[in-house]
């Protein structure tokens, strides 16, 4: 690995499943996007391991789904928003025995940050992935939501990684 790169580790879920296929699109994109961070994504549980790895520091960003995000300490905060509540296509090769695209619905789910997480990794964090978003979502159709604009209608702004926020209001999708 290159001198300089942060590495950045991205709890998803369980193998086979929607987290693990979209935290993989997510850390390619930021990859590309931004040469000076390496993200690495590894399986957990899911959601409800997620957050206690984001509050130990034992993950620097993790995939939860928004239920579990509403039940959430309010110091695990959120670097962006992707929608699974609206009709949309799970890709073939999703899960085992998925061979065709196949119609469903989900919830949003986010990308929660750890809380000691420097407000300059979720400032490139979040300027990475939303410079990549149309890449993000060419590449996986579930991920066609994650933009800057529904980051920024997430929550309440205290919610948002004060990195985050920073960058939002840059490109004016927060005041």
């Amino acid at each position: 690995m290159p001198a300089g790169k942060t590495i950045v580790t991205l709890a998803t879920a369980t193998p086979g499943g929607g987290f693990p296929l979209y935290g993989g699109a997510v850390a390619d994109v930021i990859n590309a996007e931004d040469p000076t961070l390496d993200v690495q994504p590894k399986h957990t549980k899911g959601s409800t391991e997620n957050v206690p790895l984001l509050e130990a520091g034992t993950m620097d960003i993790g995939l939860v789904q928004g239920e579990v995000v509403l039940e959430a300490p309010k110091s695990v905060r959120i670097l962006a928003k992707h929608a699974f509540l609206r009709p949309l296509d799970v890709a073939a090769g999703s899960y085992p025995g998925i061979t065709a695209p196949l119609a469903s619905v989900g919830s949003w789910s986010f990308i929660m940050t750890r809380p000691t997480l420097p407000d300059d990794v979720a400032y490139k964090l979040a300027r990475a992935l939303h410079r990549g978003e149309a890449k993000l979502g060419a590449t996986l159709a579930q991920a066609r939501e994650t933009t800057a604009a529904n980051t920024a209608t997430a929550a309440a702004p205290e919610r948002l990684h004060p990195g985050v926020a920073r960058y939002l209001r840059e490109i004016g999708a927060l005041r």
